[in-house]
């Protein structure tokens, strides 16, 4: 089981970092805008297949690392953990070592090739969307499903309440056998549900930072980069929204089965790996059939949409710090689009966005300290 989870990882690891070049906005590539018309270069073909292949050689010795530490230790020994943890933190510390020349490459090839330049028929503009962003997600109201999950835990807790024995099991090892114990009592439920409120409000969060990032719309095709965009933020908040209450309900029925004394390690781990599975396949489904900001969606009836011939995107690299850390203090936006990967990143320039990134960090560790306050020193 140990092996399988690691395993599982290892491919999202893999999934999300390698593919990275192929699945960005047509005009970007390494975090430097480049012309649409020229995404295929040759020699921009080459810079993605070299950080494609590096990162994928990188992986396999990531998956052989973790087939040995999944064979070579036992299922109680805690040394994997670390050792993979190690190891997670060197490949993502790579990943970003490799793309750097990668980058510096494309701001060369950039000033060469002259893409720096506005050509003379042409012109730069910046286009703001100010249409409400209401209808580019679906409802909030599936956002009450987090509340309603918890509530049904807590009335299927007090429903078994009077079946659970004095003692209960709160953590379990990697084979699904209890190795940490409460007495009966608030503990083990407070635990449980403090995770699940952590993570229905993180998922809001998320939904509202999806519903609320500035637009990014192609100025030589305006109408199919903002047809692209709807459907792409659609299909990540639904994807966000299904895949928490998922979780949610998965963390329901542990703390219940936790509760009950059942101790089977395949209905402990099972369903955890299930998702994994499940977070595996969507993730790469989404990478290589929507792209980023729905750039990959050229079959859809977006793309019959009129496109401009003279105008082109006003060049912001400027603002791209290392092309992935956006500062720019005169953008009123907090979030945009990420330049290298899917999804979204903070800008750096608003001071809101330190003071936000603060205040999550402030979190976790509240919420870790109360953790470990609410577990018995004695287990």
């Amino acid at each position: 089981m140990l092996l399988a989870i690691l395993l599982i990882v290892d491919l999202l690891l893999i999934t999300c970092f390698a593919f990275i070049p192929y699945v960005t906005r047509r005009t970007e590539l390494f975090g430097v805008t480049l012309p649409a018309e020229h995404s295929r270069d040759p020699e921009l073909m080459r810079l993605r297949a070299v950080y494609r292949n590096q990162l994928l050689v990188a992986g396999a010795l990531l998956m052989a690392l973790s087939v040995w530490l999944g064979l070579a230790y036992p299922i109680d020994d805690t040394t994997p953990f670390f050792v993979y943890l190690a190891a997670v933190c060197v490949y993502l510390l790579l990943s970003f070592a490799l793309y750097l020349p990668k980058h510096f490459a494309m701001k060369r090839i950039k000033v060469e090739r002259g893409w720096d330049v506005v050509p003379v028929d042409k012109t730069g503009v910046i286009l703001a969307d100010t249409a409400p962003p209401a209808r580019d997600v679906v409802s909030p109201v599936w956002l009450l499903l987090f509340p309603f999950i918890i509530l049904l835990t807590l009335g299927a807790v007090w429903l078994i309440w009077p079946q659970v024995p004095d003692v209960v099991p709160i953590h379990y090892n990697l084979e699904g056998v209890a190795d940490g114990f409460a007495s009966k009592g608030p503990v083990p439920v407070l635990l449980s549900l403090g995770a699940q409120v952590f993570m229905a409000a993180l998922y809001v969060f998320i939904y509202v930072l999806i519903r609320r990032t500035k637009r990014q719309i192609d100025a030589s095709n305006p109408r199919t980069s903002r047809l692209q965009d709807v459907r792409f933020r659609r299909l990540l908040s639904g994807f966000l929204i299904a895949m928490g209450a998922a979780l949610e309900l998965m963390f329901g029925a542990l703390l219940v089965m936790s509760l009950l004394g059942i101790q089977q390690m395949w209905l402990i781990l099972g369903p955890s790996l299930a998702l994994l599975v499940l977070v595996f396949i969507f993730l790469a489904v989404f990478m290589f059939r929507v792209g980023q900001g729905g750039s990959r969606l050229g079959d859809e009836p977006a793309a019959s949409a009129p496109s401009s011939t003279t105008n082109v995107n006003v060049d912001d690299d400027r603002y791209w710090k290392l092309g992935q850390f956006y500062f720019n203090p005169a953008d009123p936006a907090l979030f945009v689009e990420k330049r290298f990967g899917i999804g979204y990143t903070c800008n750096f320039g608003r001071p809101a966005a330190w003071v936000l990134i603060g205040a999550f960090i402030v979190l976790i560790v509240a919420v870790l300290v109360a953790a470990f306050l609410l577990v018995p020193p004695e287990q």
